[in-house]
């Protein structure tokens, strides 16, 4: 897998970059790393649904 290395940030060159790689890979490639995101996305969502945020609490 290669490395986009800039001096400074250049967004066109990063989406460039970008799409070069994933047209790069077949279907399944990019299904497989899709199915992973998603993935990790349930399993970070799940266990941050279990820990409560911090109450406000009004001073009167």
């Amino acid at each position: 897998m290669a490395v986009l290395k800039l001096d400074r940030d250049d967004e066109e060159k990063e989406l460039e970059f970008e799409l070069r790689y994933q047209l790069s890979l077949t279907f399944e490639q990019r299904f497989h790393m899709m199915e992973e995101a998603s993935q990790y996305l349930t399993t970070t969502r799940e266990r941050d649904e279990a820990s409560r945020t911090a109450q406000v609490t009004k001073r009167t």
